[in-house]
Parts: C-alpha cells; sequence; structure tokens
C-alpha cells in the first residue's frame, strides 16, 4: 500500500519547480509503471486517512487515482500518520502474497487521529506489515504550512519502521526520492515461478481419414476403369 501525506506542508517547493507532493506523484507513477505482478493500494491522509485505491494489479487505474490526488482542503488538514499507517495495515490484512509492505511517506508530525503512530505500527508488525517510512523535506525547510514550522517527526518515523522490520529513508531532493523508492522495490522483490499447461485436440483426423478414402479410390480405379492398356 503506497501512503502520501498530502497535508498543506506539502505544497512546499523544496524538491524543485513542483511543490512535494506533486514531486512524490511523479515518483510513485514511475514505481508503479515499474510494477508487475504487485498488487497495489493507495492511501492518502491529513489530518483523516482515506482508501485512495483498494489493492489492484490494474496500474491504469491505480496511476488514474493518483493524478487526482490534491492537496487537503482546510478543514480536514493535519497529520494523522498512525490512522493511515492503520487504514493501510487493514487492507493488507487478508491479502495474499507472501510480502504485506506499507510504503510511508510523509513531511509532519502526527498531531490528528485516535491512534499514535508507535500503536499502529505494532498492530502492523502482529500481522506481519513491514512499514518503510520516509521523511520528505530538504534541511532546514521545516513547515507545516499556514505559518507553523514544524521539521517531519524522524524520531517516530525510525520507531515504526524499526518496530515492523521496514526501514527509514529521508528524502531530501527529488533525485533522493526516486532513489529510496527504486530501493525499495529492489528490497520487496519475489521470484515469480509460473507453470504452463497446454490443452490440445487432435484434429488430423479430419484430414487424414479422406486423404485415405482418395488413395483407396485412385488404388481401385487405376485397376478398374481407368485402367491403361500396354
Amino acid at each position: 500500500i503506497l501512503v502520501l501525506d498530502v497535508a498543506s506542508s506539502m505544497q512546499v517547493k523544496d524538491h524543485g519547480p513542483d511543490n512535494r507532493l506533486e514531486v512524490a506523484k511523479d515518483v510513485v507513477a514511475e514505481f508503479v509503471e515499474g510494477r508487475q505482478t504487485d498488487r497495489l493500494g493507495m492511501v492518502v491522509f491529513a489530518g483523516e486517512s482515506f482508501t485512495q485505491c483498494p489493492l489492484t494489479l490494474d496500474y491504469d487505474v491505480l496511476l488514474s487515482f493518483l493524478d487526482q490526488i490534491r492537496i487537503a482542503e482546510k478543514d480536514w488538514d493535519g497529520t494523522a500518520i498512525g490512522m493511515a499507517i492503520i487504514n493501510a495495515t487493514n487492507r493488507l490484512r487478508e491479502a495474499e502474497g507472501r510480502s504485506q509492505v506499507v510504503i510511508l511517506l510523509t513531511d509532519g508530525v502526527n498531531n490528528a487521529g485516535e491512534i499514535d503512530p508507535l500503536t499502529a505500527a505494532e498492530v502492523a508488525a502482529a500481522i506481519g506489515v513491514r512499514v518503510y517510512a520516509i521523511g520528505v523535506g530538504a534541511p532546514g525547510s521545516g513547515g507545516r504550512g499556514r505559518g507553523r514550522t514544524v521539521d517531519f517527526d524522524e524520531e517516530t518515523l525510525q520507531q515504526v519502521a524499526g518496530l515492523t522490520g521496514g526501514r527509514y529513508y529521508h528524502a531530501t531532493s527529488g533525485e533522493k526520492l526516486a532513489e529510496i523508492y527504486d530501493e525499495i522495490g529492489k528490497l520487496e522483490t519475489t521470484e515469480i515461478t509460473s507453470q504452463i499447461h497446454v490443452n490440445y485436440t487432435e484434429r488430423y483426423p479430419l484430414f487424414l481419414w479422406p486423404c485415405l478414402a482418395l488413395i483407396m479410390l485412385e488404388f481401385v480405379l487405376v485397376r478398374t476403369r481407368l485402367r491403361t492398356i500396354p
């Protein structure tokens, strides 16, 4: 499950000409396009958490939902990291497959929701979900938007990753963020084996018996009506 922070601070432009959210969307799109057999889903969060796309193998649909993501409106702004982890974990709870992974991207401090990030991480760990946590923000950038200047909670993200057997990363640029997603993609590869079964029906009798009949007819005719006299 790809989990994206859409709080107002994701409007900060410290990763290039585009804001953090647009940079993240470009990187995530590239990550999705590099998948082949993974079922992927998406959760977005600000002050609340929502499932943007359930688990699917239809990457075109997932990319369409990704393109529709926008910065949160003022009435649900905030950072509910714990609820986002719980939402993503719940989506993975019944999923088949050897690897259940949450890739969490945020630039803020948990300040909303009924569940704190560490409690959510313990729940994820209990059912075997790994969380890769990515803190976004150039050194010294800060900013939860609208007048606030709070950096993301690096210590909590490290603990979340550690509790679940995942890893923590700090993305200081768009290029670094792309490298992080690429590394996670390589860490979470699974060898795929398949068996190919071929069902076939013998069609040759349709041609064999008419041919044999024609050969026999020729054999009879050349010795009777079509017989030649030396």
